[in-house]
């Protein structure tokens, strides 16, 4: 089976709605495969502060 502590995040998963957190749209569960659906992100944090390149406007770090 799923592991309760999966099935307890799953669920916080679906009932956040918020413009910084990416969405989760689905859940397909199979014999031996859980496979989640996410909504589409150009790119991660990651490479959105390496655009960056180290400087990060006041107004967007207070977005988040």
């Amino acid at each position: 089976g799923v592991p309760s502590s999966a099935l307890r995040e799953i669920c916080l998963l679906k009932e956040l709605k918020h413009k910084n957190i990416v969405r989760l749209y689905d859940v397909l569960h199979s014999d031996k495969k859980l496979t989640l659906v996410f909504e589409h992100c150009d790119q991660d944090l990651k490479k959105y502060f390496d655009s960056l390149n180290g400087e990060i406007d006041l107004d967007v770090v207070k977005s988040f």
